[in-house]
Order: structure tokens, then C-alpha cells, then sequence
């Protein structure tokens, strides 16, 4: 019995091509297929296991298959894993969240998403705690001279403390980094720092016209803060986080 026909879904573009691109394919070198509902197309390679194993190599292969479709359109990426059964069940989820779709394309038309994580250098975030919270040694101090079943609730307080004074800290850096960087940014999506060292974890969506001015603004702050900071800036990419539809 031959294996079964499904359509693993990459992403929905605009204006549909009437074939894929020629030089596109998708992960494992699979051929992608369009298909249309009126003016947007759900772009798809065909696989037969209902199960795509969401390992770190398939998940990678989803990603730069969506990023180069987004290379050469406006593209709403889809969430990896997405698979229909049926080319008409991929359309009727096209038309059922047809006005969903294209209001999503109104805000991300011929826009990219710019990633930017900022991190202290390990020395100067612990340099800065001691500076501005001179409490903590105080407190680790008295833990030191404390025995062990004394020392651990006590322990336990200190690091609420850290945590504390780094959020205070994070409040006074991330303003002066996302201010200049707002100015020229379409929107912004602040995404939940990865570690206590992460002063900012940022995603920005931007006219592709004004890529190379905010790219000399992320220059101009790192070197405002380089001796402060490490940055990882990141993209053009798809509008990952900009993209808030379901595909069911």
C-alpha cells in the first residue's frame, strides 16, 4: 500500500507564484508546491509521515526553508510541524482565515524582523552589583560565617536580593537601548531575557528600506556600552514574532 500523500506546510506568501521558484526547495531537498486561494498561497512540500520529529536538524531545516522563502516574498511563517492531509483542507484554511491573513500581511509587508539580545560580560554585572548593592557582600559575608543548616534560607534570600537588583538594573539599561532603536522600528516585541546576565531580549520588525539605518544604530550603542556589554544582533529574518496566526 503506497504511503499516504500530505502536505507538510512551510508558510503563506503574497501574490501567488504560479510555480514554486525554481531554485527553492525544501528541507532534505524536497520540492515545495504552491498552493492558492485567491491572491495568497500556502507554500508546502509533500511528505508521507503524519509525524515530523521536531529534532534540532528539522527544525533548522523548517527555519531556513521559511527564511528563504521570505527572501524573495512577503511571507507569514508557519509554525514548525503544520502538516494538512488534503490540498483542500490546506485551502480551507486559507479561506477561513482569509481577512485574518491578509490583515496580518498589511503589517508586515515588505518588512523584516531584526534580532537584538544584549548581555553583561560576566565581570561587569558582578562589578555593578557590588558597586551599586553593597548589602550583598555584606549578606554573603554573614552567610560565609554561618553554619551549613543555618546558611541555606539565608542563602536562599540572597539570591531573591540578586535577582532583585538585576531586574532594577535591567530597568535602568533596556530604556536607553530601545529608545533609539524604537525611533525607527515598526514595532517591537520584548521577549523574556534567557538568563540573569541578558539585560534585553529584543525582536524589532522594520521597513526593509531602513535596514541599514538601524543596523548603524545597534552599531552606535554597541559602541556606547561594548564595555559594559555584549551584543548578538541577528537577521534580516521571516517576522517570527510578529505573526500571531494559527494554522490548527
Amino acid at each position: 500500500m503506497p504511503s499516504p500523500k500530505l502536505y507538510y506546510a512551510y508558510g503563506i506568501v503574497e501574490t501567488p507564484p504560479s510555480t514554486p521558484p525554481d531554485s527553492l526547495t525544501g528541507d532534505s531537498g524536497r520540492e515545495l508546491i504552491p498552493i492558492t486561494y485567491k491572491d495568497i498561497t500556502l507554500i508546502a512540500g509533500i511528505i508521507s509521515d503524519f509525524t515530523y520529529t521536531p529534532t534540532p536538524e528539522n527544525a533548522r531545516s523548517h527555519s531556513q526553508t521559511v527564511t528563504r522563502l521570505g527572501e524573495q516574498f512577503n511571507v507569514i511563517p508557519l509554525r514548525f510541524g503544520t502538516v494538512f492531509k488534503e490540498e483542500e483542507e490546506a485551502v480551507q484554511m486559507l479561506a477561513s482565515r482569509y481577512q485574518e491573513i491578509k490583515r496580518i500581511f498589511s503589517q508586515i509587508r515588505n518588512r523584516i524582523e531584526l534580532g537584538l539580545k544584549v548581555i553583561w560580560k560576566k565581570e561587569c554585572l558582578a562589578a555593578e552589583l557590588e558597586s551599586r548593592y553593597p548589602e550583598l557582600a555584606r549578606i554573603k559575608e554573614e552567610i560565609q560565617a554561618l553554619p551549613p543548616e543555618s546558611a541555606y534560607h539565608s542563602a536562599i534570600l540572597l539570591g531573591q536580593r540578586v535577582e532583585e537588583a538585576v531586574l532594577e538594573l535591567r530597568s535602568i539599561y533596556t530604556p536607553q537601548i530601545l529608545e533609539p532603536l524604537e525611533k525607527t522600528a515598526v514595532n517591537t516585541r520584548l521577549n523574556k531575557p534567557l538568563n540573569e546576565r541578558m539585560v534585553l531580549n529584543a525582536a524589532f520588525l522594520v521597513e526593509k528600506e531602513k535596514e541599514l539605518l538601524f543596523d548603524e544604530q545597534v552599531n552606535a550603542l554597541y559602541e556606547r556600552f561594548r564595555e559594559r556589554f555584549d551584543f548578538k544582533y541577528s537577521g534580516p529574518w521571516p517576522p517570527y514574532n510578529f505573526v500571531d496566526l494559527e494554522s490548527d
